[in-house]
């Protein structure tokens, strides 16, 4: 995301190109230049360009509205030489709700296509596509054929193409997500060979010996990803959670609080009061309190409440999930009485995910402590 930048919104999801999409138009440019071709011939390979990954967006966004039906929030759109890339916070678990999700960026190709062929067909026919006789008409063509190209291509049961991700939605219809995931996975891997066999001996086509390595690298990612998970299913947040951490008391002023965070770098704290948990405080808001001339404004009146709460007896994927979309580094767990029991970090869930068969077989950590003890992880301050 640091290399990529925002060009515009779609459907309230930030759109970014990667700075190697530039590589593209720079191509065009320096290579008309260097053949001499006529600048309008550049401005039409231009354009033919921008309206092929306007159609792109246009496949992600099916991706990304289809997601939001069901309740998962797209991060952003990211545009590559190589194609789009919707960033969904997670891919539904319901066969049915990932198979619409994955049609649906095809399908927005399919719409495409059909409406320019309404639309050019009935004004100059099949064969005016296909021998054009205007710049207008040959750019509509090639528009056309790139749509059903990308149909044709996505929909290859290559796991993690659409097409893979369809065959493992149906596949867990009848057997269950990891197994499916284990057959779309090896699928997808045999259909990249191919690819790149393909590319290599009889079409001698760099790009797609490119395109085979890159599904054959996703479909083992998918795998791995999809053991691991399962592999956390018995693991709960009680036997990974943090529960040495500092805690600022809601009464306590801004300037002191903001010193401490400082002191000990610590980017936001939890909240408590009598060892009830009330929010997280942030250092930018501490210090946004002082710069305002607000010092001794109480933390209780500056740190978020509206906040995701995880109890210890919770899978570890339940929270890395409310974990992933939440905008604050950690996950409070709390017990029935609210009280603060520890946090969940993300460096905690990496652990889990990696050390995840090891912690289910061991004793619980001789540094935690009972609930009603949580006031000797309290920060030690006085509160003037």
């Amino acid at each position: 995301m640091s290399k990529s930048i925002r060009i515009g919104t779609a459907a309230g999801i930030p759109v970014f190109l990667h700075w190697t999409f530039l590589l593209i138009p720079a191509y065009i440019i320096l290579s008309g230049l260097a053949t001499g071709s006529p600048v309008f011939g550049m401005i039409a390979d231009l354009t033919f360009v921008t309206a092929i990954f306007a159609c792109v967006v246009l496949h992600e966004l099916g991706h990304a509205l289809a997601a939001r039906r069901f309740g998962v929030r797209t991060r952003d759109i990211i545009l590559m030489p190589i194609g789009g890339v919707a960033r969904l916070e997670k891919m539904p678990k319901h066969p049915r709700e990932e198979l619409i999700v994955a049609i649906a960026g095809p399908a927005v190709n399919v719409i495409i296509a059909s409406v320019l062929l309404a639309i050019t067909v009935p004004l100059i026919g099949v064969d005016g596509l296909m021998t054009p006789t205007s710049l207008g008409t040959s750019l509509v063509g090639k528009v056309i054929a790139v749509n059903l190209a990308m149909i044709v291509f996505n929909m290859l049961p290559a796991f993690p193409l659409d097409g893979g991700r369809v065959l493992r939605a149906l596949l867990s219809l009848g057997m269950g997500h990891l197994r499916a995931t284990r057959i779309a996975a090896k699928v997808g891997q045999t259909m990249a060979v191919l690819l790149g066999v393909a590319g290599l001996f009889v079409l001698y086509n760099p790009m797609l010996i490119f395109i085979a390595g890159f599904v054959f690298l996703g479909a083992a990612q998918e795998a791995e990803a999809a053991e691991t998970e399962a592999s956390l299913e018995d693991l709960h947040v009680g036997d990974m959670m943090i529960t040495r951490f500092d805690a600022i008391p809601a009464q306590a002023s801004a300037v002191w609080a903001l010193r401490f965070a400082m002191s000990a770098n610590k980017h936001e704290l939890p909240v408590v009061s009598s060892g009830q948990f009330e929010g997280i405080v942030r250092i930018e808001d501490l210090a946004a309190a002082v710069a305002e001339e607000q010092p001794e404004i109480s933390v209780g009146q500056l740190c978020h409440r509206q906040l995701k709460l995880v109890r210890s007896n919770e899978t570890v994927p339940v929270a890395a999930e409310h974990l992933q979309a939440s905008q604050f580094a950690s996950l409070p767990v709390v017990d029935a009485f609210g009280h603060l029991e520890g946090l969940v970090t993300r460096d905690a869930i990496l652990a889990a995910r990696r050390f995840g068969s090891l912690l289910v077989t061991l004793p619980p950590s001789p540094l935690r402590e009972r609930p009603d003890e949580l006031r000797q992880h309290l920060t030690r301050m006085q509160i003037v």
